[in-house]
């Protein structure tokens, strides 16, 4: 039967599992012929995300796969089971939530498939699972997906409140976060106070908080090495903790520490307060991240000086726990346009009369740490090496002139050219030379030696054309992935083709350089629109 499914998913793999792919190769080629291994990884550092696919050849060893494999444990990994599910592409299946559940107070030594089984005699089970820590350790709560709604009411009204090995156990329908969040933001009763001075206190603090309703508890933290303190404050109403919230939040008074403003919001658990994958993208293009600031800088006059590119979302000053500032800053803007004039307007400006400021686009870490990882592997590699244009598509490759792997295949016509004007090319050595591929880049000597980053023309007529070359790329790379992360290695690849004079030129300029990205995006956009 060629309908019949044939993907299984397999979840629950160690994110440190090494070598995942032959590892579960071993395990279900056991069961019938496979056809591939999908695992899934993290797009910027490459990295496992717990969760893999299996297709077999056979829908029968699919089949055999999963009912055999579900819960079994993974080689040299005790503890750890493998949850086996048939794959769906349907993932309204899953956000949906009919038909889950929600069990907590588990008893810690309790299996998935002893779960599985507990529950199986109120329906068809589609999967059991316990959620764990990083460590794979239990953390007495799970979920339950039966096949249908009436399957789920039964597991509810039968096993809620029931003792399971000494565990009484709570038994609710699944309710999704955002409408669990929703329904706390209409009770909630903690609050959380930042930016306190060392001079307050819990009567200080309960005194300021009486104003608006019955304080029950309050908690303040006290330790010396901090140059503020923050407050845990329970009020008896859900009205009262919102009307303190609103009255306070951003506000100044006689136990404010010095330089700063009251922060008042929700008390939230530590898990909650983390920003989520789709917190961080939103940001990307308007969070901006500046360092070189002096030590007396605050968050007014840092504020007076970059609101004149648009309106500011956000803003941090970075400290030390001693509350030190350490010179470095994070500013969001409302739009992106906002964000990209300060970059360009303010980025290796003498603003503060100290330092040249470094304005960039901020980076989630894990990209940061991967533009490291790859900079440095391209610094310690001492064989001949290839660029970041090798990364352009070979159409593009070949417009433009710039060598494939081998260094064997010529260009191609037709490719849209950068302008400068109107009806002017940017530079001669952009257009697709017939021998590109082949002729070795001829040395332009400047009289007025223009340098960059500590190499110079001079410099560069020592080197062989493979080291220009990647002297040059290494430098434009770093500059232009401030500006566009996504397209570097493409642009970096593109610009390559320009005189070394003109590229030293360009890495002196910002706005220069900027120009020449502007033009680069502009013939990418072209090229990808004449693809469609």
């Amino acid at each position: 039967n060629t309908s019949a499914p044939r993907a299984l998913y397999v979840g629950n793999l160690p994110k440190d599992l090494e070598e995942p792919e032959n590892t579960l190769m071993n395990i279900f080629s056991k069961v019938g012929m496979i056809l591939s291994i999908k695992l899934c990884r993290d797009i910027n550092t490459h990295n496992s995300l717990g969760y893999a696919y299996v297709n077999f050849q056979n829908p029968a060893d699919a089949e055999r796969a999963q009912q055999q494999l579900n819960y079994s444990e993974i080689p040299g990994k005790a503890g750890r089971e493998l949850r086996v599910l048939w794959s769906s592409r349907d993932p309204t299946v899953r956000k949906r939530g009919a038909g889950n559940v929600f069990i907590k107070n588990l008893d810690p030594e309790m299996t998935n498939k002893q779960l599985h089984e507990l529950c199986a005699q109120y329906g068809t089970v589609l999967s059991a699972a316990q959620s764990t820590d990083d460590k794979g350790t239990r953390l007495g709560y799970g979920h339950v997906h039966f096949q249908n709604e009436e399957a789920a009411n039964a597991a509810v009204a039968a096993l809620d409140q029931k003792d399971v090995n000494g565990h009484v156990l709570t038994v609710n329908l699944f309710v999704r976060k955002v409408e669990r969040e929703k329904e706390e933001e209409k009770t909630f009763k903690k609050i959380y106070i930042k930016n306190l001075s060392t001079e307050a206190t819990e009567e200080s603090v309960k005194k300021l908080l009486s104003k608006f309703g019955t304080v029950s508890s309050v908690f303040i933290t006290g330790h010396p090495k901090f140059a503020t303190k923050f407050a845990l404050a329970d009020m008896s109403a859900h009205e009262e903790a919102v009307a303190v919230i609103e009255k306070l939040n951003g506000q100044k008074n006689e136990f404010t520490a010095p330089d700063a403003s009251l922060f008042v919001c929700r008390c939230r658990k530590k898990a909650d307060r983390k920003p989520t994958h789709s917190d961080v993208y939103q940001n990307e293009g308007r969070n901006l991240y500046i360092k070189y600031l002096p030590d007396d800088m605050t968050e007014e006059r840092l504020r007076g000086d970059f609101s004149g590119f648009g309106e500011i979302e956000s803003m941090s000053l970075q400290k030390t726990p001693e509350g030190l500032f350490r010179g470095v800053a994070f500013v969001c803007y409302k739009t992106k346009e906002s964000a990209d004039a300060a970059v360009r307007n303010l980025h290796e400006k003498m603003l503060y009369d100290s330092r040249r400021l470094y304005v960039a686009l901020a980076q989630r870490r894990d990209a940061r740490l991967k533009l490291m990882q790859d900079h440095q592997r391209i610094i310690q590699n001492q064989a001949p090496r290839m660029y970041p244009q090798m990364m352009m598509p070979w159409g593009m490759q070949r417009q433009w002139g710039a060598p494939n792997a081998m260094n064997m295949m010529g260009p191609m016509s037709g490719m849209p050219m950068m302008r400068r004007g109107p009806n002017r090319p940017m530079h001669p050595a952009i257009r697709p030379h017939p021998n590109a591929a082949m002729r070795p880049r001829q040395v332009y000597t400047n009289p007025q030696q223009p340098r960059s980053e500590g190499i110079s023309a001079t410099m560069l007529a020592n080197m062989s054309p493979e080291e220009r070359k990647n002297a040059l790329g290494e430098r434009l790379y770093a500059q232009i992935v401030h500006i566009d992360q996504q397209q570097a290695a493409k642009i970096t690849g593109m610009l390559l083709e320009m005189d070394n004079s003109e590229i030293l030129s360009v890495l002196d300029d910002q706005a220069l350089l900027r120009s020449k990205v502007d033009e680069a995006q502009q013939v990418l956009r072209q090229h990808e629109a004449g693809a469609h």
